[in-house]
């Protein structure tokens, strides 16, 4: 099917390098990048919030995109303090 020149993945991915279904990740990561570093939000909250759905979720696409995981990464923002009730 002929677009016309009206865009689409192929123009996105041309324009940003990325495809839109990578965009949103990567955007979705924002979020879960922050909010470990500024709250004390179970990962399962900070998930929701990301628009990632589940904790799973999060932490696989964390240890994808990241390399590390959710809680070590915490562990670097936060100190090695355990969040309240987790001793």
């Amino acid at each position: 099917m002929d677009r016309g020149g009206t865009g689409g993945p192929g123009l996105f991915r041309a324009e940003t390098g990325l495809s839109p279904s990578r965009r949103l990740l990567l955007r979705r990561l924002d979020p879960a990048r922050e909010l470990p570093e500024s709250t004390a939000l179970p990962v399962e909250r900070i998930a929701a919030r990301a628009g990632l759905g589940t904790a799973a979720s999060l932490r696989a696409h964390f240890n994808a995109e990241l390399g590390v995981s959710s809680t070590a990464y915490r562990r670097t923002f936060r100190g090695a303090t355990p969040a309240p009730g987790r001793r």
